[in-house]
């Protein structure tokens, strides 16, 4: 076996190990990316909707919070319900510093709560009768306990990725 010979068959395998190791990479980190979403969603679904039955901060926001919140001591209260709304989308969005989709409603027994005139708040597109048909990548669903009106109710948090 000559020289040239040896030198090139070292080549071929540093080539192979090198690719070996891209394969080996894209399948680990690239193919799960589905799986690191889904994580992605469950953590900003937790966080959005614990901020959402907090006060937020300041905790008597009405517009630029830093957090929102629209509940005082677990009791939903209207007018921070309407000041989340009049922020908008994006707006809320960027304080909740989320890359998905979100809607936000208050359910009592299955059954949507209007508050305030609004059956939910969140990606415009939607409302709470469409929101059952999202065609979505990956959806989570999160609920809390509020209380409204002196009754026990969900608020219920979609999140998405289309």
């Amino acid at each position: 076996m000559s020289i040239k010979a040896q030198a090139w068959y070292v080549d071929y395998m540093v080539a192979m190990v090198i690719f070996s190791l891209a394969i080996l990479i894209y399948f680990e980190y690239g193919a799960n990316s589905s799986e690191n979403s889904l994580s992605y969603l469950e953590t900003d679904s937790k966080y959005i909707s614990s901020s959402l039955v907090s006060e937020g901060i300041p905790n008597n926001w009405t517009s630029n919070p830093l957090k929102i919140g629209v509940a005082d001591d677990y009791k939903l209260n209207e007018t921070k319900w309407q000041a989340f709304h009049n922020l908008g989308y994006n707006t809320s969005k960027n304080i909740f510093a989320t890359r998905f989709d979100f809607y936000v409603m208050v359910k009592d027994a299955g059954n949507v709560i209007r508050i305030d005139d609004l059956d939910g708040i969140g990606n415009p597109n939607y409302n709470s009768s469409t929101i059952k048909n999202i065609d979505a990548k990956n959806l989570i669903r999160t609920e809390r306990f509020i209380v409204y009106q002196n009754r026990i109710m969900s608020l219920v948090v979609y999140l998405w990725e289309k």
